[in-house]
């Protein structure tokens, strides 16, 4: 281990860890392995719910995630949520009323408190929308009638101008975020986002975020790349966190976060 290597590295998942087929590499496993085996603490830190996370499972990876861009801390050797910080409901209704009055186009999908696929719901407004999601169907009104950690917003808008929408609903009320480009935009909870979730969990640790290394893709990640010490954009990465970072590495089909892990973590070391 070199004696610049981090105590931690906070790595997102999509577009990041992931290559284009949904798995992690052979040499990123063994790159992120090796530093857990030296001491480093690796943390995930994703938009994907818990039930999500077998990628990072099948991989042979334990301890904690960050979920749901915040709000959600998982423990993925007990599958259990260990802590979350859902949307106060009255909260979210008002913000789901301007949205509807804004843009009639858009729908909605949530993701509550818990573990499994049965806490993803998406409304019944235009279901086209969400071919690619596995949720139960339900009213609108059913979306808030348990705790919500995050909701999806889809519409025929294009994402810029549905960004827009969604910020002007929020009213500041929620933190808005994009992290793909297939025309989502979320919402958490005011104040949650990944890097609050990520300083939480290293403050207790003890570690300094000065020492942290972060890697990430969308705009999702620019406040892990505010927080960190060294953010690092993958190759694919969008305009704005290529331009936060302090260092551009190769995509995520081209082993950008083994390529980095191994300077100080490197085969044999």
């Amino acid at each position: 281990m070199s004696p610049a290597a981090p105590p931690l590295i906070v790595c997102d998942v999509d577009g990041t860890l992931l290559g284009s087929d949904g798995r992690v590499s052979p040499r990123t496993t063994d790159a992120i392995q090796r530093a857990v085996a030296a001491g480093c603490r690796v943390l995930f830190a994703t938009g994907r719910p818990p039930w999500w996370l077998d990628p990072i499972t099948d991989a042979g990876f334990s301890g904690v995630a960050v979920c749901t861009n915040g709000s959600i801390v998982f423990d993925l050797d007990a599958r259990a949520v260990i802590a979350s910080t859902p949307f106060k409901t009255d909260v979210l209704v008002s913000i789901i009323g301007r949205l509807a009055a804004a843009d009639p186009s858009a729908s909605l999908a949530v993701h509550r408190v818990g573990a499994g696929a049965e806490c993803g719901r998406v409304d019944d407004h235009d279901l086209g929308l969400w071919s690619d999601a596995d949720f139960s169907v339900c009213s609108r009104a059913e979306l808030v009638s348990e705790p919500v950690v995050k909701v999806l917003v889809r519409s025929h808008l294009d994402v810029g101008s549905l960004v827009d929408v969604v910020s002007d609903a929020a009213a500041g009320a929620a933190e808005v975020s994009v992290s793909s480009d297939f025309g989502l935009v979320e919402l958490m909870a005011a104040g949650v986002d990944k890097a609050a979730a990520v300083h939480a969990l290293a403050s207790s640790w003890g570690i300094d975020a000065r020492t942290a290394v972060a890697f990430g893709d969308m705009p999702n990640d620019l406040g892990l790349f505010s927080w960190a010490g060294h953010p690092v954009a993958m190759g694919n990465a969008h305009d704005d966190v290529r331009a936060a970072a302090m260092e551009i590495t190769t995509g995520n089909d081209d082993e950008g976060v083994a390529r980095v892990v191994e300077r100080w973590f490197p085969l044999g070391a």
